[in-house]
């Protein structure tokens, strides 16, 4: 049977080695899972700025144009598709945010298009597409407006939280 004194030297050498090929294997592993999670946090921040801009096009239509059911309709397609495209990207919960603000972009141009008083609709558009808050006195004279621009202002609200956190902009 060996000495004792003589294989202590050996059994620590042999564990040292396993010791530092697990940390290396570790290291490695962090690291690999670093560069693929670099790739795809790059392709999620363009999908949702893609979103973005979809939402915005939306957005400037609702604000600056008298409602067109077909152009709301097209833009908002292009909104879906861009959505079901990067559904793999996108946090759990958007898709209801998107459809909620898109709802009350669509409440807000129905409730400029509905005012009686054709100068009073050019005035908040006026106002809006300056994309200024509208004046109180303006809302007070257009029936429903002022919970419609506010719901949709706080959807959007919410909806921009959100992407900032999505992309990473809210750390900065």
């Amino acid at each position: 049977m060996p000495n004792f004194s003589t294989l202590l030297p050996a059994i620590l050498g042999f564990l040292g080695t396993l010791l530092v090929a697990f940390l290396g294997y570790r290291q490695w592993k962090r690291q690999h899972s670093l560069t693929r999670a670099g790739s795809v946090l790059a392709e999620k921040q363009s999908a949702y700025k893609t979103i973005w801009g979809k939402l915005e096009a939306v957005h400037l239509f609702v604000r600056s144009e008298r409602f067109n059911q077909s152009r709301y309709l097209e833009l908002v397609r292009e909104v879906n598709v861009e959505m079901m495209q990067s559904g793999l990207l996108l946090e759990r919960g958007d898709k209801a945010l998107v459809n909620d603000y898109l709802q009350a972009l669509r409440v807000l141009a129905e409730t400029i298009d509905q005012q009686a008083d054709e100068s009073l609709r050019n005035d908040v558009r006026d106002t809006l597409y300056t994309t200024a808050e509208l004046p109180t006195e303006v809302m007070e004279k257009a029936s429903g407006l002022r919970d419609a621009y506010q719901d949709a202002e706080q959807k959007r609200e919410a909806l921009i939280q959100r992407f900032r956190k999505a992309i990473g902009a809210d750390v900065v």
